[in-house]
């Protein structure tokens, strides 16, 4: 039975590859195909995988990360599945599950995600897809769980090759996906509004890679029951090395400071509950709040989330009355952090971190 796998990026590239020779070891009648192994030289390259997308009726699409909004992985999920009665698109998830697809065209498709489990009832849906030719259940099952091993240590390797981090063209896209208003585009990007919208705190959680630091004050929208799928995955995310901080404004900072740092008169007593939301969060998730989370004491200019190799960054803007103003739709600008203003603005959180103070201190005083 001829069957499409469809690939796009590195990862995918080498998934596809392990991924075609274990099912013909699987299942020997299965005759996998993908375009880098199996067009020919001198063969036209479009031509060869525009033949097969016509002739196939499944495929299978390895779908990583990096490659979930992939075009042409798209393109060639809506070429197979042209005929909805008779072809079958099974989209493979290889460091995702089926909810990281809800905005995807891909969401259409019963996805399988990388597990013995989830890969075995896979298998047998290949295996029926044989008619006459399909192999018995005990047979299949006993070759399932021979070549199983094989798979998995290759995917183990293979999941330790980089994904590229989140770049300014990927934070534009993003965005403007997301309704806001198109950016001026220079060595900075200007948003004309949205800074501190949940909005901005979902994009930013489904783009960082690598990194995320918050440099607020209150911080409350982040850990919010909205967000609580982002920091569900925080323990898992920090380790494989996602380094994730946030630094909140202490309560007993000097009280010049804090009457300054915002208009609402009752800002202490706001305050005060994000950090304790911030704590109950962290620890319903079984994260140590001092591990992720810092109080600074001083002044600032700038209010800035670092987002990977993205600074999202704006001004500190003061009412009449000498006060901080709200934050919420504000506008904001996003800058490569490896400019050197960039690089300033990520180097400020660095210093402002490494003498803020620990959330449990902050809590000890309040328990006194």
């Amino acid at each position: 039975m001829n069957l499409f796998i469809s690939w796009s990026g590195e990862r995918s590239r080498k998934f596809a590859i392990e991924l075609k020779d274990w099912l013909c070891n699987v299942i020997h009648y299965l005759q996998p195909w993908m375009s880098e192994i199996d067009i020919l030289k001198g063969k036209r390259w479009g031509h060869e995988i525009g033949k097969k997308l016509s002739d196939y009726k499944i495929g299978i699409l390895c779908v990583t990360p990096e490659n979930q909004e992939s075009p042409w992985l798209h393109f060639e999920a809506g070429a197979i599945s042209k005929t909805i009665d008779d072809s079958k698109v099974c989209p493979i998830l290889l460091g995702l599950q089926s909810s990281d697809l809800k905005n995807s065209p891909l969401a259409q498709f019963q996805s399988t995600t990388f597990t013995r489990d989830d890969m075995f009832k896979l298998v047998k849906s290949l295996n029926e897809e044989l008619g006459t030719s399909k192999l018995d259940p005990s047979r299949l099952n006993t070759s399932f769980e021979k070549y199983w091993p094989d798979l998995e240590a290759s995917v183990k390797k293979i999941s330790k090759i980089g994904i590229e981090s989140t770049g300014l063209p990927n934070v534009i896209k993003a965005f403007s996906g997301q309704g806001f208003p198109n950016p001026a585009v220079g060595r900075i990007v200007c948003f004309k509004e949205g800074f501190e919208s949940h909005t901005l705190y979902n994009t930013i959680c489904s783009l960082a890679k690598e990194r995320l630091y918050i440099f607020g004050r209150k911080n409350r929208k982040i850990f919010d029951k909205e967000h609580w799928d982002f920091i569900n995955k925080l323990p898992g995310m920090i380790s494989q090395g996602f380094d994730f901080r946030c630094l909140f404004l202490d309560p007993y900072a000097p009280s010049h400071i804090i009457k300054e740092a915002h208009e609402d008169s009752n800002f202490p007593e706001q305050l005060k509950a994000s950090i304790k939301q911030a704590v109950a969060t962290l620890s319903k998730f079984d994260i140590d709040p001092d591990d992720v989370c810092r109080a600074y004491q001083c002044h600032r200019t700038t209010f800035s989330i670092v987002v990977d190799n993205v600074v999202l960054f704006t001004p500190v803007e003061y009412s009449e009355s000498g006060k901080v103003k709200r934050l919420t739709k504000t506008r904001f600008e996003a800058i490569d952090a490896r400019l050197p203003f960039g690089e300033e603005l990520v180097q400020r959180f660095s210093t402002t971190w490494n003498c803020g103070n620990l959330l449990s201190a902050i809590l000890a005083k309040w328990e006194l």
